[in-house]
């Protein structure tokens, strides 16, 4: 059996009077007092704090922008949106035994973060966006990542929850309602960790729920120095999720790699997937796939393939509708 990942409203102030001395108020042509000026609503890095993380824990506007430059990344605590140009991180944060570029927990439900790129081949960074109630206690519902690219990460998106013991349940506690679209994912690095190696993964979905994968590009190659499975999106335990219109041009993969993996309770701690649907991927120029096989579903409930190019498996019978077939 191939080894698997081991996851990894604000008020106005009130106005004082002047004191002696001190210069008069602003007075408009009417001779009315002006209202002091509204916040824009936009904390600016470096223009109003010097980092990232000083805007989140500071800063009070739900929206971050990011200018130009290289970055290191930050713990979010909070709801914000968070946007770059022509941004990069190459340092993080900790989680657990990896650097990230930013780490979510459940008080950061309905962030988003847009427009960045994490350069994971610095040694400073493992991976881009992650939450894990797992790891932080709770995960973060309905963010939103798009636009973004991520280069050479162990594992660019992860959502995880914590472990299941019964295969058919659906109480996931991992982050609900994520969107995580229109990003490049380009190149895939792995690495030993307490035995086993992992990573080489775009976007990870570990006891999810009513995630939405879509529009995104995976190319460049994948490490392949050691044999185990992974994929540029690797479901275990997702409900309700979709994979939908990505494309995946992938070199290398000697290991057991493919465009799209859902191993449901295949992988030690999911739930079943249930209800997931791959749609319109396109794995014709991924010539990664170990065996030729870009779309897998182990050990899940009605997942469902319409116009995917690529070579499929189909596997229920332990949870799921005893269904088999391949191609």
């Amino acid at each position: 059996m191939p080894r698997f990942l081991t996851v990894l409203a604000t008020l106005l102030p009130a106005v004082a009077l002047a004191a002696p001395g001190a210069s008069a108020p602003d007075v408009d042509q009417t001779g009315i007092h002006a209202a002091p000026a509204q916040s824009s609503g936009v904390d600016h890095v470096p223009g109003d704090f010097a980092t990232i993380q000083d805007a989140i824990d500071n800063g009070s506007a739900p929206v971050i922008e990011v200018a130009a430059g290289t970055w290191e990344g930050a713990r979010i605590t909070r709801k914000v949106a968070i946007r770059g140009t022509e941004a990069s991180i190459d340092s993080g944060v900790k989680a657990g035994s990896i650097n990230v570029g930013f780490a979510l927990d459940g008080k950061s439900s309905g962030s988003a973060i847009s427009g960045f790129t994490f350069s994971c081949d610095s040694k400073s960074l493992d991976g881009g966006v992650f939450s894990s109630a797992k790891r932080f206690g709770s995960a973060a519902d309905g963010v939103n990542i798009s636009g973004n690219t991520f280069q050479g990460c162990l594992q660019g998106v992860s959502n995880v929850g914590n472990d299941i013991d019964e295969c058919g349940s659906e109480g996931v506690d991992g982050g609900a309602y994520w969107v995580v679209e229109d990003n490049t994912f380009d190149g895939f690095s792995t690495r030993s960790d307490r035995g086993q190696t992992g990573g080489g993964m775009g976007v990870f979905l570990f006891n999810a729920h009513g995630a939405d994968v879509m529009n995104n590009t995976f190319k460049g190659a994948v490490d392949d120095s050691s044999s185990f499975t992974t994929s540029g999106v690797f479901l275990a335990g997702c409900i309700d999720c979709t994979v939908a219109l990505n494309k995946f041009k992938v070199r290398g993969g000697n290991h057991y790699w493919s465009a799209v993996s859902n191993f449901g309770f295949y992988q030690p701690g999911a739930a079943a997937s249930a209800r997931v649907v791959m749609s319109d991927n396109d794995a014709s120029e991924d010539s990664a796939p170990h065996r030729g096989v870009s779309f897998r579903s182990y050990d899940s409930f009605a997942v469902d393939f319409d116009q995917n190019t690529g070579t499929r498996y189909v596997d229920h019978t332990m949870c799921g509708d005893e269904d088999k077939q391949g191609g």
